[in-house]
């Protein structure tokens, strides 16, 4: 029998999704590129879109297929829409893209730079670190995790709204099923991964991505939105990055790597409060047990 196509896979699991004869792509070379990824522009049934490819081809295929599958079930208004699965003519290799609506969308970090003398602790246009955490919020009682909650995770539109737009990790909790990364993760995420992950990385394990694991990375998101950096980033400033990829698991694993903590002088300048210090702290622990939900975050965030 011969093997389905990428798109027919995606297919016979959601035969709902759009047809596949409806996209032309406007360019072939790439717009932007991401650690695993292309993004080119083009047009889906008549509209301006995005088209992202995932560049491994094995491991990328089936990447793409369980983010479609996963944001064509559970999307929700607060996560950029997906359009449809494209794929090319066999003269064009039939390549596989997903397709979003092509908006006028910047990345919450680059929004946060556009305003560098702003209160750290509150966006522009009444945007609120808990609106990103009410994000993840609403993935948790579904059932679904993340595993990498970034500043590069969230898209702003243009008329201010904060939009979900990293979805290549998302998936159904299951503490049995062994966290598996395409390929070495960039030192910027590991900078977000909880410890039992690293140590999945040194020594080949078996640990989950699960609401633990996001609420770590929780944790390094409002560290980061609060003071300005990873908690963990100045520690590896200047190191080549393999070295710094190696050090990193060696120091948070074993507990050596602890974020630090400012001045309480200096609470002021950054928004915080012991309360909110006090939380975050709780995020980073060393035990998944000792973490807070994200409902408990936001609320002590959002009282402070």
């Amino acid at each position: 029998m011969a093997s389905l196509t990428p798109l027919q896979a995606v297919r016979t699991q959601d035969p709902s999704l759009p047809p596949a004869d409806m996209g032309v792509l406007d360019e072939r070379s790439s717009h932007r590129c991401g650690h695993h990824t292309n993004v080119y522009y083009g047009q889906w049934r008549g509209q301006p879109a995005r088209f992202k490819e995932y560049r491994l081809i094995h491991p990328g295929i089936d990447t793409l297929i369980d983010e479609a599958l996963f944001r064509r079930h559970y999307q929700i208004p607060s996560h950029v829409p997906m359009m449809g699965v494209y794929q090319t003519s066999p003269a064009l290799g039939s390549r596989i893209y997903l397709v979003d609506a092509q908006r006028n969308y910047t990345t919450l970090k680059s929004y946060l730079e556009l305003s560098p003398n702003a209160d750290p602790a509150y966006f522009r246009m009444g945007l609120h670190p808990t609106h990103c955490l009410e994000i993840v919020a609403d993935l948790h009682p579904k059932g679904l995790v993340l595993w990498t909650i970034r500043l590069q995770s969230f898209v702003v539109d243009s008329s201010g709204t904060l939009l979900l737009s990293a979805f290549g990790m998302m998936r159904v909790e299951d503490p049995c099923a062994a966290f598996c990364h395409v390929s070495s993760p960039c030192l910027d995420a590991m900078m977000c991964m909880a410890p039992e992950l690293l140590q999945s990385l040194r020594s080949d394990g078996h640990a989950g991505i699960t609401k633990a694991t996001d609420v770590y990375a929780v944790g390094c998101f409002a560290y980061k939105l609060f003071l300005g950096g990873s908690p963990f980033a100045e520690r590896y400033r200047g190191y080549p990055t393999h070295m710094a990829q190696f050090q990193l698991i060696n120091d948070i694993v074993d507990g050596v790597e602890r974020p630090k903590m400012p001045s309480v002088e200096t609470y002021p300048l950054h928004g915080l409060t012991n309360e909110i210090w006090s939380i975050l702290e709780r995020c980073l622990s060393n035990n998944p047990s000792g973490r807070p939900l994200v409902p408990k975050i936001i609320a002590c965030i959002t009282l402070a």
